[in-house]
């Protein structure tokens, strides 16, 4: 893949030298996906268009990139620390069971997540008998 390319849209043939005009996937002779197997730092997939074309000139068949595609940013949500963040930022009181029903996760890991963001300074507040108490 030669990433020059797919920034200036055209295609030269290796062997006789002649410039494709127009790269897509309506001009080449035969198309195929190539899925990256690996997500990228924000979970998106890489889908790749990939063609070959016959020049005009020698008749030499080129491959390359048509197109590439990031797939899942749609679908990206905040992360769960972040959500608890402002769980709790967004309330005055709130049970850890209530939390723990929210996050599908036992009251002991919310009990711990939510000190360590006390200690951290990520949010201001105490638990007391099973309740997330918010100081201003």
């Amino acid at each position: 893949m030669d990433v020059r390319d797919m920034k200036r849209k055209t295609k030269k043939c290796p062997k006789c030298g002649y410039e494709f005009k127009e790269i897509s996937e309506e001009t080449a002779i035969k198309t195929w996906h190539l899925v990256s197997p690996l997500p990228d730092k924000q979970g998106r997939i890489t889908v790749t268009l990939m063609g070959t074309w016959k020049c005009p000139q020698c008749g030499y068949t080129i491959r390359g990139v048509i197109s590439k595609i990031k797939v899942g940013e749609e679908t990206r949500t905040v992360n769960r620390t972040q959500m608890l963040i402002d769980i709790l930022r967004n309330s005055e009181r709130i049970t850890i069971k209530d939390i723990a029903d929210k996050f599908n996760m036992e009251e002991s890991t919310i009990e711990k997540a939510i000190m360590y963001l006390i200690k951290k300074g990520k949010i201001k507040g105490q638990i007391m008998n099973g309740v997330f108490i918010r100081e201003n």
